[in-house]
C-alpha cells in the first residue's frame, strides 16, 4: 500500500497524535483512499504506437480500417492536423474500426456441438443462453446482456469449457484469454473451470494458467486457481517459457486468466497472434482503453464476447466526455452498444439479453424491471425464495441487546422474510457521506439478524449460518461512500468484536463497484446522505447503487429522505 502523507498528518504520527499502525487482530482499522499511479498509459501508449528502444515494436498505429472509417471527427481530438501515416493491417483494427461488420460476419464454425457439449455440464441452460453461446460461436463479435444474477458467469463458464472440448475433440487448436475489470470478476469465472474440464476429461489436454504479477501475491488468488498461478515479473521462468511456447503454437488449447496488463507482457512484441477467443466479463466496468491493449494479442480471425450490464456503474473518468462522443471513451460495452450512432434510431451492435434470474425472488425482479430490465423474469428456482432466522424476530428486544443501539418493535416488521423489499425513511437534513444515526440503524439490523440466527438460504433453511458465514454469505451492506463504510464497519465491529473477526464484518460492509458479481441472501443500502443539495448531486449515482445491490436475494434498502 502506498500512502501519501501531508507534513501535518506527518508530524502527528510522530507525535503519537495519530496512529497508522492498522492491526485487526487489535481491532484497529481504517480506510485509506488510494493515492492514483498511472501504471497503464505506457502500455496503451505502446499498444497504439508501438514500443521504441531495445524491445521496439510496431503498434496498432493507423491501419486501413482507421482511414477508411474513422471513429470520430478529426476536430473532437484535434488530430486533423497531424496526417498520421497509413500502417499495416493488424486483428485489433477490426474490433476497433469495423466492429460492426465483426458483429453481423459468420465464422463459419458450428454452434449445434458446442451447445450441446454445454447442456452436459449445465443442463438447465436456458434458451437465451443457448443462444448467446451460438452467437459467440457463430460471429466475431457478440455482447451478452443480464443484471446480476442471470448466469452471466456460468453460461461464459460452460461456453468456454465446452468450445475447448469441441476443439479437443476435433483436433483443432484453441487459445483463450479471460479478462475483465478486476481479478475477483476474472476469478470469479475462471474458477469453476479446472472443475468443468475435468468433467469433460480434457485437463491433461488444456494448458490453463492464471496470472499474477509476482509471487507474493498468491493470497488474493481464488483457491480454485492457485496452482495454476504463473507469476510474470520472470521472464525466463520455464513456465513462461512453455506458456510462450503454447500460445505460439495454432493446434494447442490454452486458456489463460489474467487482466490486460500481464496479458500485454506476453508474446514479445507489441502486436503476437496468441488468442483466438478473449472475454470480458464485467464490461460495462471496463473502460475503452484496456480492452485495446488485449486486442494487440489477437490472432487473425480471432473471435470476442463482451459481457456486462450497461445499467451498471460506468468507469468514472476525472473529466467529462467529449459531447456526442461519450461512447468513445466509456466503457468497452458501451462503446460497443452505442457502436457509431448517429441519433436514436440507430441501435448500435444487438445484443443477446439473459432474462432469467437465478439469485432474486418474484418481488425483487419486479422491482429491478423498473430499473430498464423490462424482460426480466425470475426463474423457477428462485422465484420464490424467503430468508428465514431460527429465532423468530418479536417486538421486543432480546434479552442480549446491547444499552448502546436503539431497539425498534419495527426491526421486527422491515425484517419480515413475507415482505422482500423494504425502504425505511429517517429525519435528517445535514449529513453528508458520514451518518452515524443512519450507521447505528443499519448496525441494528445487521445484529437483529444474527441475534436471531440467520439461515442458510442454499441449504433450504436447513441450519443457521456460522458467524463466519453470516458475512460471506448471508449479509452485505453497501454504501456510496467510504465514509459511510467506515461507520458502518466500526459499529459493527464494536458490538460483535470477540464473536466474530473484524475481517470478516469489513469485507461485508463495501462501495457498489465491490459488490457488482457477487450475492448475499440479506441486502442493505446505506446512502448516508440527508442534504438535499447533495442527494440531487449524486442522484444518478444513488440509483445505481439501488439497482446494483437490490437483486439479491433479499435486499433491505435503507435511506435517507430524498
Amino acid at each position: 500500500m502506498i500512502i501519501e502523507a501531508s507534513a501535518l498528518l506527518q508530524t502527528a504520527i510522530r507525535l503519537g497524535i495519530a496512529n497508522l499502525d492498522f492491526n485487526p487482530r487489535q481491532g484497529r482499522f481504517g480506510v485509506v483512499d488510494p493515492v492514483v499511479i498511472d501504471f497503464f498509459s505506457r502500455k496503451l501508449r505502446d499498444a497504439l504506437s508501438g514500443r521504441t528502444g531495445q524491445w521496439g515494436s510496431p503498434g496498432i498505429r493507423n491501419p486501413p480500417l482507421a482511414l477508411s472509417r474513422p471513429l470520430f471527427q478529426a476536430r473532437i481530438a484535434n488530430v486533423g492536423r497531424l496526417n498520421p501515416r497509413a500502417s499495416a493491417s493488424v486483428p485489433a483494427e477490426t474490433f476497433i474500426w469495423n466492429a460492426d461488420v465483426a458483429a453481423s460476419t459468420a465464422t463459419g464454425l458450428s454452434a449445434a456441438d458446442v451447445v450441446a457439449i454445454a447442456r452436459t455440464i449445465a443442463p438447465d441452460i436456458t434458451l437465451k443462453q443457448s443462444e448467446a453461446i451460438e452467437r459467440s460461436v457463430q460471429r466475431q463479435l457478440a455482447i451478452w446482456w443480464g443484471p446480476p444474477g442471470t448466469g452471466k458467469s456460468a453460461t461464459a463458464q460452460a461456453y468456454l469449457a465446452s468450445s475447448l472440448k469441441h476443439a479437443a475433440d476435433t483436433g483443432a487448436g484453441l487459445r483463450i484469454a479471460v479478462t475483465g475489470f478486476t481479478w475477483v470478476a476474472i476469478d470469479h469465472v475462471a474458477k469453476r473451470l479446472p472443475g468443468l474440464l475435468a468433467r469433460l476429461g480434457i485437463t491433461d489436454r488444456v494448458r490453463l494458467v492464471r496470472l499474477a504479477s509476482g509471487a507474493g501475491s498468491l493470497e488474493s488468488v481464488a483457491p480454485e486457481l492457485q496452482r495454476f498461478v504463473l507469476p510474470m515479473n520472470d521472464r525466463v521462468s520455464p513456465d513462461r517459457q512453455e506458456l510462450e511456447t503454447a500460445l505460439s503454437a495454432r493446434d494447442s488449447l490454452v486458456l489463460v486468466a489474467s487482466t490486460v496488463e500481464q496479458i500485454a507482457k506476453l508474446g514479445g512484441s507489441v502486436i503476437a497472434p496468441l488468442f483466438d477467443l478473449v472475454l470480458i466479463d464485467e464490461a460495462s466496468q471496463v473502460d475503452v482503453a484496456h480492452p485495446i491493449v488485449a486486442f494487440t494479442k489477437l490472432a487473425p480471425g480471432a473471435r470476442l464476447t463482451v459481457v456486462g450490464d450497461d445499467l451498471q456503474m460506468a468507469p468514472i473518468h476525472p473529466i467529462e466526455a467529449p459531447v456526442g462522443a461519450e461512447y468513445l471513451v466509456g466503457s468497452i460495452f458501451d462503446f460497443y452498444r452505442h457502436y457509431r450512432r448517429r441519433g436514436q434510431a440507430d441501435l448500435g451492435i444487438d445484443r443477446i439479453m439473459l432474462d432469467r434470474s437465478f439469485r432474486s425472488n418474484s418481488e425483487i425482479v419486479d422491482f429491478v424491471r423498473l430499473a430498464g430490465y423490462q424482460d426480466l423474469h425470475a426463474s423457477d428456482k428462485s422465484k420464490d425464495l424467503r430468508f428465514a432466522t431460527e429465532i423468530q424476530l418479536t417486538p421486543n428486544a432480546p434479552v442480549s441487546w446491547p444499552a448502546g443501539l436503539i431497539w425498534s418493535p419495527a426491526y421486527a416488521q422491515t425484517l419480515d422474510p413475507g415482505k422482500p423489499l423494504t425502504a425505511i425513511i429517517h429525519n435528517d437534513r445535514f449529513s453528508s457521506q458520514r451518518n452515524q444515526e443512519e450507521a447505528d440503524l443499519v448496525s441494528s439490523l445487521v445484529l437483529a439478524l444474527f441475534e436471531s440466527r440467520l439461515m442458510d438460504i442454499d441449504a433450504a433453511n436447513a441450519a443457521p449460518l456460522s458467524p463466519v458465514d453470516f458475512f460471506r454469505k448471508g449479509v452485505g451492506i453497501v454504501t456510496p461512500h467510504r465514509a459511510q463504510q467506515a461507520a458502518v464497519f466500526e459499529r459493527l465491529a464494536a458490538e460483535l468484536g470477540g464473536r466474530v473477526d473484524a475481517n470478516e464484518i469489513f469485507a461485508a460492509v463495501d462501495t457498489v463497484e465491490r459488490f457488482q458479481g457477487q450475492e448475499k441472501t440479506v441486502m442493505i443500502a446505506s446512502f448516508g446522505l440527508g442534504d438535499k443539495d447533495q442527494i440531487a448531486a449524486e442522484e444518478t449515482f444513488c440509483s445505481s447503487s439501488i439497482a446494483s445491490t437490490s437483486r439479491h436475494r433479499a435486499p433491505r434498502p435503507s435511506s435517507s429522505p430524498l
